[in-house]
């Protein structure tokens, strides 16, 4: 039923469509119900391309690596981050007898494929270039077509990367050109000009001149050619009665203009913006039973259904369509009729220098300096140590063996489990984590094992699975292995070994098939030779070991760590704050025994406590020395001293602080009075303090 989908190009688990399929089979070798394509050209998806530029930082060399590397590791264009892939484009070389579409499509005819690249088998030879601004790149490779994936025939009077443009919204072009019809008032809202436009040629195209269509391109440059170029103008004023910029920064208050200078609001809003902030606009300005449509679901379209109910509004709320029949007939006419048009606006928006560096995407952050980093495989980080450990984590979720995760508490050793279940073949079963400190000896082999009905007094009637079952095709994380019993290590071993385990007062063994991740925090060699871990299963286990270095010993990673925990404070508390470069300097000096899970929770703290924006290096000292206090200093006499982290009297290290501060102040101004009103003092404490410290 379903071979002509390529369900038997699906590796690892079975019983799945390719789209969901971890990874596929793309040897060149193909079926006779399939198509072989030279592919010449790939598409990538906006969000795909932006999560790669980030985690590449920005170098073009790299980028390459990187979508090479993604395409081998799963034989498919599939950012498992974004889940997000392309489309492809390039030349039917060879065709099975029994391919469905032969009668379309002749070998050496050049081709657009318009499912997917998530669901098609793709090899890629070499990269030549990359149109960061378009999202079109130029390939040697080959992809594997199956009989239901829709193939249309290349225009030769339309660029291929228009057409790869147009063509990777699918049909919602084409809906939205029918949504349009009979209607007057119109908002588009993008991040690329480009595509901004070509929803805004459907409108005009379906109300002619009656129709009044505003667009918003948000989060874009305004500088340059992009507004100063006539050719570019003359082209947006052709589609759009009002064209503008807009900022992430001050989304409501664009919702507010809009709303006073289009007060009768929008009968269809677009949006094709993969930002968030932009479905409060177009949910604000839609008037009552007007339409909203996502041009997908990236577009946060649930976000945009909350809205609905908090604002009592009635709207018909869509998202993008994937296919209808004919729609290339209608986007072949249209494409053709704006070719000079688009090839006037591609060729204006490239005269911006450096189109890569426009990317915009919530994933990178900032340091002090300006400087990015990237989230990567789910980590934040600057030094090289996490950047190896990114790529062991990347090796460790290809290969289905034993995983042992190493490292001190805190530093997130869950979190390197997890991104291994979503990055490897079991990444659609379940992920189970048991912590087995927590678990009573008593209990242990009920709960790892299961037991079945009327085991022991008190056991539940309908029996129970364990964790083994629980798991079963997925991933079974043990957290802290290190506190199972002997006796209990010895039944882990056991099922490792068999696949198969009986549960408590079971008769018939229960086959499972589970992968297993283990972490501790513990130098399992030592209990080994203590005789308190047993040498054969530390083997079965460790097949790899993935060691996460502390904190302290990746200093380099603090402070975007440090402006990420910041940042999402902020967002969930609807706060401002900030922690100053001095306050920052301070906790770069620190230890961080606890690691990351003290870092966040100390910045938690601190921005609690702080009623200022601007936090100041006091605050984050005092927060510094409360917080470790107890272990620097047990009581004295009843009462704790105040001693910071660094082993000095607190005191001593804000009197410090306060000297250095008033020395600067009198050196930058020159006299007591200029540098008291720089400093918001009187000239009064101002001379009490320069006393105070014998300046």
């Amino acid at each position: 039923m379903y071979e002509d989908c390529g369900i038997n190009r699906v590796l690892g688990v079975t019983d799945v469509l390719p789209v969901f399929a971890w990874k596929l089979d793309n040897s060149k070798i193909i079926y006779d119900n399939e198509m072989l394509l030279k592919v010449t050209h790939i598409h990538m998806e906006a969000a795909n391309l932006k999560q790669i530029c980030n985690e590449a930082m920005n170098d073009p060399e790299t980028v390459k690596e990187k979508i090479i590397n993604l395409v081998e590791v799963r034989g498919k264009l599939h950012n498992p981050y974004t889940n997000t892939g392309g489309l492809i484009a390039g030349t039917a070389e060879r065709i099975g007898k029994n391919y469905i579409n032969k009668d379309r499509v002749k070998e050496g005819d050049r081709v657009l494929v318009l499912a997917s690249a998530t669901m098609i088998p793709l090899h890629i030879d070499r990269i030549h270039d990359i149109d960061f601004f378009s999202g079109n790149i130029r390939v040697d490779g080959y992809g594997i077509i199956f009989g239901k994936s829709a193939v249309i025939q290349r225009p030769a009077n339309i660029p291929v990367n228009l057409l790869m443009l147009a063509f990777e919204e699918s049909a919602s072009i084409y809906h939205v050109y029918q949504l349009a019809q009979k209607k007057k008032g119109f908002l588009v809202i993008g991040s690329n000009v480009l595509q901004v436009m070509l929803y805004g040629y459907a409108i005009r195209k379906a109300v002619g001149s009656s129709g009044h269509i505003c667009a918003l391109l948000y989060n874009a440059s305004e500088r340059g050619s992009a507004t100063q170029d006539k050719m570019l103008k003359s082209s947006i004023e052709r589609v759009f009665d009002d064209f503008e910029y807009v900022s992430s920064a001050h989304t409501l208050k664009c919702a507010e203009k809009l709303i006073e200078t289009h007060p009768q609001l929008f009968d269809l809003s677009i949006n094709c913006a993969d930002a968030r902030g932009t479905e409060a606009i177009s949910v604000l300005t839609t008037k009552q039973k007007g339409t909203v449509f996502f041009s997908s679901l990236i577009n946060n379209y649930n976000i945009a259904v909350f809205l609905t109910e908090s604002l009592g509004k009635e709207l018909n709320i869509l998202c993008g369509d994937g296919y209808a029949e004919n729609y290339e007939i209608f986007m072949y006419e249209m494409l053709t009729e704006i070719k000079i048009d688009v090839d006037r606006l591609s060729k204006s928006m490239h005269s911006n220098p450096g189109p890569i560096t426009e990317i915009n995407n919530s994933n990178m952050i900032s340091d002090r300096g300006g400087e990015q980093h990237p989230i990567a495989y789910d980590f934040i980080y600057r030094s090289q140590s996490m950047n190896e450990l990114s790529k062991q984590i990347v090796k460790a979720s290809k290969y289905d063996c034993s995983v042992l995760i190493d490292g001190e508490t805190g530093v997130g050793k869950d979190r390197v489990a997890r991104l291994i279940h979503n990055l490897s073949a079991r990444n659609m079963h379940p992920c189970v984590k048991v912590n087995c400190a927590s678990i009573p000896s008593t209990l242990m082999e009920s709960e790892f094992f299961g037991y079945d009905p009327g085991a022991f007094t008190g056991a539940n009637i309908k029996g129970k699975r364990g964790y083994f079952e629980q798991a079963n095709k997925g991933i079974l994380f043990l957290d802290e292995i290190s506190e199972l019993s002997m006796a209990m290590q010895a039944k882990l071993l056991r099922v490792l070994q068999d696949n198969e385990f009986y549960r408590l007062g079971g008769e018939n063994p229960v086959k499972v098939d589970v992968r297993i991740l283990c972490a501790t925090n513990k130098n399992l060699q030592e209990l080994m030779e203590a005789g308190k871990f047993r040498e054969d299963l530390y083997y079965r286990l460790a097949v790899l070991v993935l060691h996460i270095p502390p904190l302290r010993k990746r200093k380099r990673d603090i402070i975007p760590l440090l402006e990420y925990y910041v940042g999402d404070f902020n967002k969930k508390h609807g706060t401002r704050k900030q922690i100053s470069d001095e306050g920052a300097q301070h906790l770069l000096e620190y230890e961080w025994p606890g690691n990351i899970r003290e870092l966040e929770n100390l910045v938690q703290r601190v921005m609690i406590n702080s009623d200022e924006d601007m936090i100041s290096q006091v605050s984050v000292l005092r927060e510094l020395s409360n917080h470790r206090q107890w272990e620097t200093n047990p009581c004295v006499n009843g009462e704790a001293e105040n001693i910071t982290p660094y082993g000095r009297n607190f005191r001593e290290t804000m009197d410090e602080h306060e000297r250095q501060i008033i020395e600067e102040a009198l050196l930058s101004h020159g006299s007591t009075r200029k540098a008291a009103e720089a400093l918001g003092i009187t000239q009064a404490t101002f001379m009490r303090k320069k006393k105070k410290h014998q300046i």
